[in-house]
């Protein structure tokens, strides 16, 4: 695994289970908390899990070193971890990051529908994806989206304004219908268009193209959206979550560790 930078030993408390956001300060006054030895009372103090020895109330912290991959999930595979008709996301990945003692189970973090491709993060740390899972931290996440029937210029600019404002999307299987958040249009050019194209044979370059960023994660919600304006996702990869990317050199179905900067963008959030 990686060697992270250096992060703020509160997060790290928070990461490894031992106390909440919002008791980590409530922890650090209450408890004996050393770095190295040294005392500290301030959870914004500079630590790295992998270098530092801390303990709290003389006990030494048994800091584990998480795994923390990114995928380009590829088309027809689904996020739970057993299935009898489809290959799971997990059946992709190396034994060596499952069911590593001491650590949690490795999962992803959130879920992409079937068909949808694109960044998928899998970790064992349960903190780290609920904190980027969780409705109220707004982490965006960006998709690539080809439409079914072309726009023209003057609804491209309708689409975007209700998107921009809300719109209502119906109710599918268990969902209920929704008033989305605003949410951030940019169409691509055809040129982008052409480049992009998840088709080999370019014969989809006709399509509509488009980058749609939510900060809500709905079932089946960018296909609702697009629904609701009368028109139909034909393609959908999410490229973005927060300040992540998905790194252009992995291909449909390949993942890697992440790098200690990537995972900094996405504590940051």
């Amino acid at each position: 695994m990686p060697d992270y930078p250096s992060i703020r030993l509160d997060r790290v408390l928070i990461q490894n289970g031992y106390c909440s956001p919002r008791s980590a300060r409530t922890l650090l006054r209450n408890h004996v908390a050393q770095v190295n030895g040294v005392r500290v009372f301030e959870g914004s103090i500079l630590v790295s899990p992998t270098r530092d020895i801390i303990s709290l109330d003389g006990d030494v912290l048994d800091l584990k070193n998480n795994v923390y991959l990114m995928m380009n999930k590829c088309a027809n595979t689904v996020c739970t971890s057993l299935s009898d008709s489809h290959t799971t996301v997990f059946d992709l990945v190396d034994e060596k990051y499952k069911n590593i003692s001491g650590l949690g189970k490795l999962h992803s973090v959130g879920r992409l529908d079937r068909d949808t491709e694109g960044l998928l993060l899998l970790t064992t740390n349960g903190s780290f994806s609920h904190s980027l899972c969780t409705p109220e931290k707004h982490v965006s996440k960006t998709y690539l989206v080809y439409l079914r029937d072309y726009v023209s210029e003057e609804k491209r600019s309708e689409y975007c304004q209700r998107l921009k404002e809300g719109i209502f999307i119906e109710a599918e299987k268990k969902a209920k219908s929704a008033l989305t958040k605003s949410a951030h249009l940019e169409w691509l050019s055809e040129q982008e268009a052409i480049e992009q194209n998840p088709s080999s044979n370019g014969e989809n370059h006709l399509y509509t193209a488009c980058r749609l960023t939510i900060t809500e994660g709905k079932f089946h919600q960018v296909k609702r959206m697009f629904a609701a304006l009368g028109n139909e996702v034909i393609y959908l990869k999410r490229i973005a979550l927060g300040k992540l990317s998905l790194d252009p050199a992995l291909l449909p179905g390949e993942y890697r560790e992440m790098t200690a900067e990537e995972l900094m963008l996405l504590m940051e959030q």
